[in-house]
Formats: structure tokens, sequence, C-alpha cells
């Protein structure tokens, strides 16, 4: 596992590669709430998944490690060769980095249609579904050099209705 140092010289990073994902990839358990038996480390360190490569390596790649319905974190960040999953930074998530093509924090529930409601949490396997029903316009994000707005992206348009 690397790691790496944020603009915060104590704040430690966990950066988890696919193949570390496949590795530790195991069935989940139920933890009961009294237990202190948990996988959870409040150790400081944030979580950050990153997959590079070109537009089709990425999307491969990508739609393996939400298929394993992972935390996802709390922001998004598409770079040209680079998509980062992390939690979300104390700062604002917005101009972090100067060749971002699209950044956004996740949202946090899964709305249902016309009312609105909450229908569960907005999660690997949402976001996983967007992808699958928008491939060409997410793919095209991750190919892309320059900012990706939502207005002609059905990827988008659709992630905005969160």
């Amino acid at each position: 596992m690397e790691r790496h140092m944020s603009d915060n010289p104590d704040e430690y990073r966990k950066v988890l590669s696919l193949d570390e994902h496949r590795a530790k990839r195991r069935p989940a358990k139920a933890v009961d709430a009294d237990s202190d038996d948990d996988d959870v480390e409040d150790d400081g360190e944030r979580f950050v998944a990153t997959f590079q490569g070109d537009p089709d390596e990425i999307f491969d790649q990508f739609v393996e490690f939400l298929g394993g319905d992972p935390e996802i974190g709390g922001v998004i960040a598409v770079r040209p060769q680079l998509l980062i999953l992390e939690d979300e930074p104390d700062e604002d998530v917005h101009g972090r980095y100067d060749d971002a093509v699209w950044e956004e924090t996740l949202p946090m529930w899964d709305v249902d249609g016309d009312d609105g409601e909450p229908r569960g949490p907005f999660d690997a396997s949402v976001l996983l579904e967007l992808i699958r029903t928008h491939p060409d316009d997410f793919k095209a994000m991750l190919g892309s050099k320059e900012p990706v707005l939502g207005s002609g992206n059905s990827f988008l348009e659709a992630f905005y209705q969160y």
C-alpha cells in the first residue's frame, strides 16, 4: 500500500490500487453494534482509490472495482488519465486540482424519482448503474483534457439528478 502526504503534513492517506482491492476482496461480515471487533480503524488516514490509464482502462478498472460494492468515499475527481475516489477533504472540494476535468462531492442518498424520498444511500451500486446507463459519455469524460460541464453529457445530467 502506498502512502502519500497531503498538504497537511500530519495527515496520511491510503491509496488503494486495484490489485490490492482484488487481494483484499472477501465476504462482508455483519458487525454487532455492541461488538468491539469491527473493521473500521480511526487512525487519521483518509480513503483514496485511484484508477489510471486510458479511458477504456480506467472504465474497466472502475467498473470492476464498483462491482465489488466497496466504500466509495465522498468525492469523485476526474483528471487527465486519472480517476480518484476519496474521503471528503476539510477544504472546499472544487478547485483543488488545476487540471481537473470534473470534481464533485458524491450525493448521500439515492432518491426515489418524483417525490424525492431517499430509498437508500448513494453507494457503489448506484454509481455503477449510472455508469452502465451512460457508458459512452462517462468514457468521453475520462478522455477529456478540458473541464466537462453537465450539459451535453448524459452521465453528468443523470448524476446531477441526485
